[in-house]
């Protein structure tokens, strides 16, 4: 009898990726922005509009026990939650939401360079999109300093997962008359492994965590 229970064969339940704020691959987000609504037109950023379905998900290791989650929806948003040591609501010290706002295809290394390369686009103290200025947030000081080298790994929703270079470094400034409000920009070289980098601007806002709605 014994002997017959240990030659029977089981096959296990696959563990399933757990996420902050209980996100998963296709759940629906919607977002309370009255206050950034009201400031909109001092934005570039332009809050999204209904519900949002979460198409890919990307994870950041930052080292140190620190993650990045990006959860990309098909409107072109993508939430991203900053966690140390775990992914419970007491783990989570960051949560943003960027919209997409430009992209750019480099011709050649020279082209590269002059995002990258010393000196280059990436990594200066400021950044300027019409007539906005950005601060650089990573790093104080006027010297350029190198991007910031963040590997994502990206499982879209119904597809194979695919690996991510970024070259990047975030920016923010405080807006005229909303003094809790601060708006971003993140410019990032990202590079799949196709021979072929993109240049993505991305803009974005603060997210308290109350006013995220999960479906």
């Amino acid at each position: 009898m014994l002997g017959s229970l240990f030659r029977k064969k089981t096959t296990p339940e696959p563990v399933k990726e757990q996420f902050p704020l209980e996100l998963y691959p296709g759940a629906a987000l919607s977002f309370d922005m009255m206050p950034v609504r009201m400031v909109a037109d001092s934005l570039l950023f332009s809050p999204p509009e209904g519900q949002q379905i979460v198409e890919a998900i990307g994870v950041v290791d930052l080292g140190a026990s620190a993650r990045l989650y990006r959860f990309y929806t098909g409107d072109d948003f993508f939430l991203q939650v900053s966690c140390t040591g775990g992914i419970t609501a007491s783990h989570i010290d960051d949560i943003k939401l960027f919209s997409f706002y430009d992209t750019e295809h480099p011709n050649g290394q020279q082209q590269v360079d002059q995002w990258v390369g010393e000196g280059g686009v990436i990594g200066r103290p400021q950044r300027s999109f019409d007539g906005k200025t950005f601060d650089r947030v990573w790093g104080s000081g006027d010297q350029w300093l190198s991007p910031n080298h963040l590997v994502e790994k990206v499982k879209p929703r119904d597809d194979a997962g695919y690996g991510c270079d970024h070259l990047c470094m975030l920016y923010q400034r405080n807006i005229e008359g909303a003094s809790d409000i601060t708006e971003y920009t993140l410019t990032s070289l990202e590079f799949t492994g196709d021979d072929e980098y993109t240049v993505v601007t991305s803009v974005g806002v603060d997210v308290p965590m109350t006013s995220i709605e999960i479906f």
